[in-house]
């Protein structure tokens, strides 16, 4: 459909506006970069070894009916190397917790990040099995950050539970358990690699904007060497501090073998989108241009294909999980979002 032509108009304005906008505040960065953000550039066509990889990825929706919230998720891995396999999974049930049939209850139990805390166990478990079809050590390539996949933000929801039709139930105590020891069984059988396209962290400390945000100004602007192919020198974050940012205990994250992590930032195509790379493998420590230049071989367009396949393919297409549900019976609520 047209859009008006004040609507036009407004459009221009903006755009002027937002690119001066920006364009100031990365004048006013410019100088603060240069001096706190040191950039190894890599040449992209420099010969290195294969890279054999494992990635996995999911995707979920909640269905608001009137006997509750039901859920679906769906996800898949692969093996990539000489050839690619996949393992995918299917999964639906019920979200139960105290108070569910009462919007306030719900409200307080957030049931969409509850949610999002499931798929991560079920991406992990996912890569747990697909790393057998690895004929050596592989990297397991993971969509997001090591600390998003770690934190524990669920400890006044403990007792809400997911039960699945075909898993049986789990509470979210079970499954905050779970993801750290799949994480730890992952970090001891391979060099795990969380990527994330979104970050609001920042750790290098450049007037608080976000790293990533301050990388994309460098990209904008064509700031030399931050906007070529390249990386950042790591940051190195400790037990102490890290049980701080993920409110996990410190003792639970050396049990764990989970308590020190690494966080660089990577261009694999000079101009290209930049991504945070994390990781709970102290040994990359000596080896990020290697890790660098084996990435950038299967990331032709700055991003890694694996990770942006295993997305493509467990998509789940809300409207025709409703109409599904529909079809068999439910009765859906309709006109009215989940509440986060």
């Amino acid at each position: 459909m047209p859009i008006f032509p004040e609507l036009e108009k407004a459009l221009l304005q903006f755009a002027k506006q937002f690119y001066d906008d920006t364009r100031h505040r990365f004048d006013e960065l410019k100088s603060i970069v240069v001096n706190k953000l040191r950039w190894t550039v890599i040449d992209v066509k420099k010969h290195s070894d294969t890279c054999k990889v494992v990635a996995a990825d999911s995707s979920f929706t909640i269905v608001e009916t009137r006997l509750g919230l039901i859920y679906v998720v769906q996800g898949v891995a692969l093996a990539h190397g000489d050839d690619t396999k996949f393992i995918r999974i299917g999964d639906v049930g019920t979200i139960e917790f105290p108070g569910m049939y009462d919007v306030a209850g719900m409200r307080k139990i957030a049931p969409k990040k509850v949610l999002a805390l499931y798929a991560q166990c079920v991406e992990l478990n996912l890569l747990k099995q697909a790393v057998r079809y690895a004929s050596e050590k592989p990297f397991v390539l993971i969509d997001g950050s090591a600390i998003s996949f770690t934190m524990d933000r669920f400890k006044k929801v403990r007792n809400v539970r997911i039960c699945s039709a075909t898993y049986g139930c789990y509470s979210v105590g079970e499954l905050v358990e779970m993801r750290l020891q799949t994480l730890a069984f992952l970090n001891r059988n391979t060099i795990t690699l969380f990527i994330a396209k979104n970050s609001g962290a920042s750790f290098y400390g450049i007037k608080d904007y976000p790293d990533l945000y301050v990388l994309e100004l460098a990209r904008l602007f064509k700031l030399y060497p931050y906007s070529e192919s390249g990386f950042s020198v790591p940051i190195v974050l400790k037990s102490d501090e890290l049980s701080r940012i993920l409110k996990v205990e410190v003792s639970k994250l050396r049990a764990y073998e989970l308590d020190t992590l690494i966080v660089t930032y990577m261009r694999l195509v000079s101009g290209g989108p930049a991504f945070q790379l994390s990781s709970f493998s102290t040994q990359i420590l000596d080896t990020i241009e290697d890790i660098a230049l084996r990435l950038a071989k299967i990331a032709p367009a700055g991003y890694p294909i694996p990770l942006e396949l295993s997305h493509k393919l467990s998509k789940i297409d809300s409207r025709t999980i409703r109409e599904s549900m529909y079809r068999l019976g439910v009765q859906l609520v309709s006109g009215r979002e989940i509440l986060e």
